[in-house]
């Protein structure tokens, strides 16, 4: 088997191995945008409700933040519950390393896996949202539709930059240390929205970003998304070569 071959097998297997987490993550998407569109409309009413600006700020800047970082991975029961406990993703590792391929053939379908969720999910975020902005309950601050297209690719790079992170967390870590670093991711994320994330929604924010930048905005999102995916994946690879994967 061929470098290569290896990979397209691997890849293949990644998305014909466990189908159901994949239509948790569609599933996930589809709360995703109603929480999204809800909280935008509260937004934009929030002088004629007489609301404070954080209230309506937080839960948005929360789950866009959070949620959209974790849209190259599928959700799946196992992942979701007494992972600390089970060590679900070291297992994982363990398997594919008893199989007669590299580690880089591994990292490497693992991130095609990855990149092409990250695509696919929030191209349908996209089309969901773009559909409310063209039957005008939300007019999306005033973004044309290839301003539109623009705020799509910054999402994907954010979500390329930070889910690179979380692989690297998946594939290099026990259960328990996976467990104890999105508990610390968790909570530095939280303090800092509370400090910085009750002023303005994020989804305002990049919608002036591509306003005033244009094509630069997203460029660089996807640039810094495409190092991230580099560097973990070369990180990844070494950290496996020396991995004691005993469970």
């Amino acid at each position: 088997m061929t470098k290569w071959q290896g990979i397209k097998f691997l890849t293949k297997r990644e998305f014909t191995n466990s189908k159901s987490m994949y239509v948790g993550a569609i599933v996930f998407i589809g709360i995703a945008f109603v929480v999204i569109v809800s909280m935008m409309m509260v937004t934009s009413e929030r002088g004629v409700k007489g609301l404070d600006s954080g209230a309506v700020y937080f839960p948005i800047n929360m789950i866009t933040i959070f949620y959209l970082a974790m849209t190259g991975f599928g959700i799946k029961s196992s992942y979701m519950k007494n992972y600390w406990k089970t060590d679900t993703f070291t297992k994982e590792v363990s398997w594919l390393k008893l199989m007669p391929i590299s580690s880089k053939q591994i990292v490497i379908s693992k991130f095609i896996k990855f990149t092409i969720l990250i695509v696919a999910l929030d191209t349908i975020l996209f089309c969901l949202l773009y559909t409310v902005k063209l039957n005008g309950v939300l007019d999306f601050y005033g973004v044309t539709g290839l301003e539109f297209i623009q705020m799509a690719l910054v999402i994907i790079g954010y979500s390329m930059l930070t889910g690179s992170l979380y692989m690297w967390m998946e594939m290099s870590l026990s259960g328990k240390w996976y467990f104890i670093l999105n508990l610390i991711i968790l909570i530095i994320g939280t303090i800092l929205l509370i400090v910085f994330g009750l002023k303005i929604s994020v989804w305002e924010f990049i919608a002036d970003q591509v306003k005033t930048y244009s094509w630069i905005a997203p460029g660089v999102m996807i640039l810094l998304g495409i190092v991230a995916m580099i560097g973990a994946g070369k990180i990844i690879e070494s950290t496996m070569n020396r991995r004691d994967l005993y469970i």
